[in-house]
């Protein structure tokens, strides 16, 4: 399942899978540019990267690189919510 976001002028994917979530925004200068700007983005979490990397769409049909993160098992399940108000 994804679910789309628009935050600080950027679109953002995010994509879950039981418990890992990525997430992902299109390729600013670079998927690495990118990556550090979703890093920066879920930072307040405090989720651990696994590392892992997957391709995505988002709302607008550009793909994007998405980064892998392990969602807490006592996490709140709105907090990625909270995160891209």
């Amino acid at each position: 399942m994804n679910k789309y976001y628009y935050k600080n002028g950027r679109n953002f994917v995010v994509h879950f899978e039981r418990r890992k979530v990525y997430v992902g925004t299109t390729a600013f200068v670079s998927n690495m540019a990118s990556q550090l700007i979703v890093h920066e983005i879920m930072k307040p979490l405090r989720w651990k990267a696994t590392g892992d990397f997957i391709d995505l769409i988002d709302a607008k049909g550009s793909q994007c690189v998405a980064v892998g993160y392990k969602v807490p098992i006592l996490d709140k399940p709105h907090s990625l919510e909270k995160i891209f108000k």
